[in-house]
């Protein structure tokens, strides 16, 4: 088998960063260049090598014709000039792994490419040989100009600030009675030249007919890759990501919309991707979003009406509040009032938006500050190899923080390791994507349940506040759902102040209109003319916080700050079986929850700010009161002693703090919200849940502390898997590695606490006697039956 070949000089690899220069190895950073391919061939195939131009001519000599395509960019030569001669030759190594791998996939079997020569450092000639007259070759010339300007871009915009901009020019020239081949293809290269400087007639190529039954939707596929709470583990939505035919060159959704550009169809092309996504999504859960790539420019398209893409949610029953808009952030936007003006447009719709790629492209955080976006998915180059950067760490946390003060949510891309994952999921990112959860798949694919795994837990501890929010419930009035906009508004201007309205059918809630969404509704300019006639349910927030009067005050709080925006302090609305019985305002259970802060805080452990034997107590005697069954679960820590004596108190607290984060991480991931823990003191810990869920805590507490727990050792400890220290009867001796032990008892009513804590002493030091990190059940009968 032939494979392309390099210039007659070899191709050095990357310089050593102890001989580099500043600006060199910066350069060399930039190229990415140990992402590339290995350079070993595969099983079976022929090992590249850079023939000089003879041997490649001397392949081609009696052959019928040249067929060749020029790629020209000057500016590559600048690269030599600004960053030295290395810099240059490791980008133009990348040059030519680029035109290798995308001219191999033109010319039928057995005629692959015959040579690629380096004339200089801005030119490059693809030269194939084969028997006929090369149809395709039009096609290769622009797909090559397409793939090399893709390669360069990143490069040239980072390192020499300005665009790259690749031409090309072909020819297919034909042997002559008495014509030698090498004329013959010097003919053919001064013909491609002349045509480097012509702009390409797309409607010529091949690849137009294909990129018709695209754009017609009967070739384009819908992909999914689901987006995931990195709160909660549950999935927050899918992006869909446009794929062509396979085998075809529009396969990579790059170029297909790259097509698209070149082409001035890309929204022709987004709306065929945005019509099989939504028609291939399916069904969504309350809450889940479908993620809608969408480029800036579309938006600036007289075409780009909402009526369409409303009309396609609608048969399928998705709303507007199901979608969100991805805009990636590697395009610039010149004309930012007619763009801001028709994302305002969308927002009022009901559409979400979020920006794409953050990080990575021309957006500062003031240009995404405008854009106020719901959502801000921060690009993979930042995430990969988070854990170990600390520069990568710094802007992640700078992403957040960001975030955070300006309403949104922070979504990391790429996502590939559980090492990236726990330290993203510490940093407090809301949300994650990538290979870890699951590859971009027809029909949609479910993530994988990896938050298990966690190398680390979330670092935020839980206090136990749990306050009925029946206890906090005020009356509301409520209007039929066949009532109209005029009624509410008289209703309201009536009863004055009066914050909201539920909307029901036969006694049970459908809606909520909040008197200062309907005040801006009705002052616009026609609003009062649009709306008063229509129905409320024209107005209502139809998909309203709807929660039963036994939620947790803390749960709902945390429900009612994840809305969007603009819907954060609407009143929550409670039902008691269903039927509606009254609204809770968010700042009602702020208070409330500060109180009972207040009130915990005062039997808190100061070390890990948990709450203490008293609120411990309280706990659990409300519980045996109502009847609700209950896993007690009492965690020690064995070895702790020799820990503490070998690398001193500081260290100890650092690992009693571990294991209170993991006991509230896997009561919060694995058990229900009323999951409490408290600290009784030292390396002493209860963990109340219930009964068919404590298994799964256990098995996440002792599996994720066993592995975190290394990490406060030296690399020496944990090679030898244990630590020299003196025990507890005076001995030097080779100790384990600290572990934790979990005693369970389990009780279902009232029983006296005395009889409780004896039970809960003896599984305890039953646990102990096992070796390692372990849990054990008590299988002696439920406490507090009959």
């Amino acid at each position: 088998m032939i494979h392309l070949t390099g210039a007659e000089s070899g191709v050095p690899g990357a310089i050593p960063a102890h001989e580099a220069s500043f600006l060199q190895r910066q350069a060399l950073e930039l190229m990415h260049l140990s992402d590339f391919p290995p350079t070993q061939p595969r099983a079976g195939e022929q090992e590249e090598t850079v023939e000089p131009f003879g041997t490649i001519l001397g392949r081609c000599r009696g052959s019928k014709g040249a067929h060749l395509v020029v790629l020209q960019e000057k500016a590559l030569s600048l690269l030599g000039s600004l960053y030295g001669q290395d810099v240059l030759e490791a980008a133009l190594q990348r040059v030519e792994h680029v035109l290798r791998r995308s001219a191999n996939t033109f010319a039928p079997p057995p005629n692959p490419p015959a040579g690629l020569i380096r004339f200089e450092a801005g030119e490059y000639i693809v030269v194939w040989n084969v028997p006929e007259a090369a149809s395709w070759i039009e096609d290769a010339a622009f797909v090559l100009r397409m793939a090399l300007q893709k390669e360069l871009q990143h490069l040239f915009v980072q390192s020499l600030g300005k665009q790259a901009h690749v031409r090309s020019g072909q020819a297919s020239e034909t042997c002559g009675r008495g014509r030698t081949w090498e004329r013959t293809f010097y003919q053919a290269l001064d013909a491609a030249r002349s045509r480097c400087s012509v702009t390409s007639n797309l409607e010529n190529l091949s690849l137009m007919r294909e990129f018709e039954l695209l754009v017609a939707g009967r070739t384009v596929e819908a992909h999914f890759q689901p987006i995931v709470s990195l709160v909660t583990g549950q999935t927050l939505g899918w992006e869909a990501l446009s794929r062509g035919p396979e085998g075809s060159p529009f396969r990579s959704p790059q170029f297909m919309f790259d097509f698209a550009e070149e082409s001035d169809s890309l929204f022709a092309l987004e709306r065929a991707c945005r019509a099989r996504a939504i028609a291939e999504c399916g069904p969504l859960q309350k809450g889940q979003k479908l993620f809608l790539n969408i480029h800036p420019r579309t938006m600036l398209d007289p075409n780009f009406t909402p009526g369409q893409t409303k009309r396609l949610l609608a048969n399928t029953g998705l709303a507007p509040d199901d979608v969100v808009f991805e805009i990636t952030e590697r395009h610039s936007v010149k004309d930012f009032g007619l763009f801001h003006k028709a994302l305002d447009h969308y927002r009022s719709q009901g559409f979400k938006v979020a920006v794409d790629d953050a990080g990575a492209g021309y957006a500062g955080l003031w240009s995404i500050a405008q854009l106020r976006p719901d959502y801000i998915k921060v690009d993979m180059s930042l995430v990969q190899g988070v854990a170990h950067d600390p520069v990568r760490r710094a802007l992640m946390e700078t992403f957040v923080a960001f975030a955070d003060k300006v309403g949104a949510r922070v979504i990391a891309e790429g996502i590939e390791n559980h090492t990236d994952l726990s330290s993203l999921t510490a940093m407090g990112v809301h949300c994650g994507q990538g290979f870890l959860f699951a590859r971009p798949a027809a029909p949609r694919p479910e993530p994988a349940n990896v938050m298990d795994n966690l190398a680390a837990p979330v670092p935020k501890l839980h206090t136990g506040c749990r306050i009925p929010l029946a206890n906090l419930v005020d009356p509301v009035m409520q209007v039929d759902q066949s009532a109209s906009v005029e009624d509410v508004r008289l209703l309201m201007k009536e009863q004055k102040p009066l914050a909201s309205v539920v909307v029901v059918h036969r006694e049970r809630p459908v809606g909520l209109i909040m008197s200062h969404h309907l005040d801006r509704h009705l002052a616009s300019r026609y609003g009062v003319a649009l709306y008063s006639k229509r129905p409320v349910t024209n107005l209502m927030d139809g998909q309203a916080l709807i929660v039963d009067e036994n939620e947790a005050v803390e749960r709902v709080a945390q429900l009612a700050m994840g809305r969007e925006r603009f819907k954060a302090y609407d009143d929550i609305i409670v039902t008691r079986h269903g039927r509606l019985l009254g609204v809770v305002s968010v700042q009602q259970m702020i208070d409330a929850m500060a109180q009972a802060q207040v009130e915990m805080a005062k039997g808190a452990n100061p070390l890990t700010g948990l709450p203490g034997n008293v609120a411990l107590e309280q706990e659990i005697e409300t519980r045996m009161a109502r009847h609700d069954p209950t896993a007690i679960v009492y965690a020690d820590l064995d070895n702790f002693k020799v820990y503490n004596d070998t690398y001193g108190f500081k260290q100890g607290d650092e690992v009693i703090q571990l294991l209170a984060k993991i006991l509230v991480w896997a009561g919060k991931r694995h058990g229900a919200e009323g999951s409490f823990v408290g600290h009784i003191g030292g390396d002493d810990f209860v963990l109340l849940a219930h009964p068919d869920q404590v298994e799964r805590i256990c098995t996440g507490v002792v599996r994720c502390f066993g592995r975190a727990v290394r990490g406060y050792y030296t690399q020496q400890d944990r090679t030898q898997g244990c630590t020299r220290g003196v025990g507890r009867d005076g001995s030097v001796a080779c100790f384990p590695l600290v572990a934790v032990s979990l005693g369970v008892v389990f009780c279902h009513g009232p029983c006296p606490m005395q009889v409780l804590s004896e039970r809960a002493a003896e599984i305890k030091h039953y646990a102990k006697t096992y070796s390692g990190n372990n849990y054990v059940l008590d299988r002696r009968g439920v406490l507090g039956e009959g």
